[in-house]
């Protein structure tokens, strides 16, 4: 604020009555000594010509309900190939979800192994950057190119793959053989889920 000032050519002598302040109290906010109000920061903004929300420190309020956009790439299929979308279609989703996974991305989820948590044709934000935590729900690709969603539960040199579904007949899938566990890549965590909008039942 002191450059800001410097730079309009004003003295504090100038600036400080029209913010309500003597000259020393100014000198105090500008060398540090005293922490700037909110009140003042506004004031000197309008004054020198800056964006308030420019400065460090403040952060620039979000409005409620404000958008962003994650990729939707592709289908996950339980015990199938996953289908990689040729363009993958930019789906808007929560900012704060944005925010807090900045290189997460969409997968539809397609089938009825998980269907207790996920209804067929729900999006499912996956993170990459998630750590593994047993019994915790996340993409997993086996054998190179088979990806399947499932609640993972991690054992000393195995790995049980568990659904939760409605139907019965779906079981937990145990890895427990070296070779196939190598194979085994957990994608990212399910962090969030909602209606595919471009899916949508009347």
């Amino acid at each position: 604020m002191k450059q800001a000032r410097k730079g309009k050519k004003l003295s504090q002598l100038e600036v400080a009555p029209k913010l309500g302040l003597n000259n020393a109290t100014l000198s105090k906010y500008e060398n540090g000594k005293l922490p700037f109000p909110d009140s003042i920061l506004i004031k000197l903004s309008n004054m020198y010509d800056i964006d308030y929300y420019s400065l460090p420190g403040v952060v620039k309020p979000r409005l409620v309900g404000s958008r962003e956009t994650m990729q939707l790439i592709g289908t996950i299929v339980a015990g199938k190939p996953l289908v990689t979308y040729s363009d993958p279609e930019d789906i808007q989703v929560p900012a704060e979800i944005k925010e807090a996974y900045p290189n997460g991305y969409l997968l539809e989820a397609s089938g009825d192994s998980m269907n207790r948590l996920f209804p067929d044709g729900q999006l499912l934000v996956v993170d990459p950057d998630s750590e593994v935590e047993s019994g915790l729900v996340y993409a997993v690709r086996i054998n190179g190119d088979e990806t399947t969603v499932k609640r993972v539960i991690v054992g000393k040199n195995l790995l049980v793959l568990q659904p939760d579904s409605y139907d019965e007949r779906y079981k937990p899938w145990m890895i427990d053989d070296p070779l196939v566990l190598s194979e085994v890549c957990i994608e990212g965590k399910i962090v969030w889920d909602f209606a595919n909008p471009n899916k949508r039942k009347y």
